[in-house]
C-alpha cells in the first residue's frame, strides 16, 4: 500500500545586520503539496516587495 504524504514548503526573509532587534527570520510565505513517495515537485512561491528587508 502506498501513501501520499502532505509537505508544508516555507519561505523566509532574513533582516541584514540591523542596530534595531528585530526576529533573525520572517515567515513570508508557505504552501502546501502532496507527494507520492519517491516523488518530488517544484513549488512556486511568491514574495510581495514589501516583506522584504
Amino acid at each position: 500500500m502506498r501513501r501520499f504524504r502532505q509537505v508544508e514548503v516555507r519561505q523566509y526573509v532574513r533582516q541584514p545586520t540591523s542596530d534595531v532587534l528585530v526576529p533573525s527570520q520572517r515567515l513570508v510565505g508557505f504552501a502546501r503539496v502532496t507527494l507520492n513517495p519517491g516523488q518530488s515537485q517544484t513549488v512556486h512561491l511568491s514574495c510581495p516587495f514589501r516583506h522584504l528587508p
